[in-house]
């Protein structure tokens, strides 16, 4: 099924491409009346661009003060606090593990200082009873 609509949409390409110098130009020459006529849209209709600038600041402001109080909740229920402990990336309390020879893997534009694994990632998981 995939190929199918791959090659259907590898047909629809195809047949909007220019097959020759005059298709090609006239192609050029649209585009650019169209990328004219886009530009110049605000300076028509200026209370429109207004009013959609006005729209879109308002959902933007909208967007910021969900994502705060989504992390006020985090914070309130202590899981913010948890993730960024995990993901800190302390020299300090991550020393670099001499036994690996180096930083294993990681470059050495990276910030990443050897064992990044906490103690609670160490511990081995939860094994049910044996099967007999």
């Amino acid at each position: 099924m995939f190929f199918v609509k791959a090659a259907f949409w590898m047909t629809v390409v195809l047949l909007l491409l220019p097959s020759n110098g005059q298709e090609r130009y006239e192609l050029y020459a649209t585009v650019q009346r169209t990328a004219a006529d886009i530009g110049s849209f605000c300076t028509r209709n200026p209370e429109v661009c207004e009013k959609t600038s006005s729209i879109a600041s308002g959902f933007v402001q909208k967007l910021k003060n969900t994502a705060q109080t989504i992390e006020d909740m985090l914070r309130e229920t202590g899981i913010a606090s948890r993730r960024h402990e995990q993901s800190s990336l302390d020299p300090a309390r991550y020393p670099r593990h001499k036994g690996w020879g180096g930083d294993a893997g990681v470059s050495s534009t990276s910030s990443l200082n050897g064992d990044t694994l906490t103690s609670e990632d160490l511990r081995p998981r939860w094994r049910g009873p044996g099967r007999i």
